[in-house]
């Protein structure tokens, strides 16, 4: 009650369709951090539909 349909519907299309799921903030950071970038900001949508993660890659100085 209350949830626009088109959120209901990417939910629905989410799980059923790509066997996927949505991801808390929590998760996005150890996933983005696992592969060497770090989350600079997540951006969201005014009404809480989408948001988009914006990561930079981490520069690590190796020995020579």
């Amino acid at each position: 009650m209350g949830v626009p349909l088109a959120l209901t519907y990417l939910g629905w299309v989410l799980v059923d369709r790509l066997s996927a799921r949505e991801r808390t903030e929590a998760e996005f950071q150890r996933i983005v951090e696992a592969v060497g970038l770090k989350i600079r900001r997540i951006w969201k949508h005014s009404q809480g539909a989408d948001s988009l993660v914006e990561a930079e890659l981490v520069w690590v100085e190796r020995g020579r």
